[in-house]
């Protein structure tokens, strides 16, 4: 998915919670982090040597979009702060999401190599689709929620 589509599905996500401001930060940030392991998204773009290193040694949408990485940067952030949920949710909101995609997602790497595929084009018709659909629901839920 691209990154606005990722923006907008976690910030649907949290809605159900009382965020505050540094909280749907963090939920924002979390949900581009995953794609920190490709230099051309939006986040791997701003660090491009770093996020090339990762994508040479993990791969795209290898280990750091798998429930490990999702558990372990949970973690830490749990340790370390008090914004785990919104961390937590924004990083599963990408995962979950990029599987419905074409190139789909390997949930359990690096143990098993079980990948689930979807039907959305990354950048296509159903992706823009999806993108506006989620897009009124959160602004309807803002406003009448």
């Amino acid at each position: 998915m691209l990154w606005y589509t990722h923006i907008v599905f976690a910030l649907l996500l949290g809605q159900w919670f009382s965020f505050t401001y540094i909280e749907y930060i963090i939920l924002i940030f979390a949900s581009l982090l995953p794609d920190i392991d490709h230099p051309e998204s939006k986040l791997g773009y701003r660090i491009k040597p770093i996020s090339n290193l990762i994508k040479l040694i993990f791969g795209h949408r290898g280990v750091f979009h798998s429930i490990f990485a999702l558990a372990l940067f949970s973690y830490l952030v749990y340790l370390f702060s008090d914004y785990f949920l919104a961390f937590f949710i924004g990083y599963f909101s990408h995962i979950f999401i990029d599987g419905f995609t074409l190139a789909g997602i390997n949930y359990l790497n690096p143990l098993l190599k079980v990948k689930l595929n979807g039907f959305i084009k990354v950048g296509g018709l159903y992706e823009h689709a999806l993108f506006l659909i989620m897009l009124v629901v959160l602004i309807w839920m803002k406003l009448y929620g």
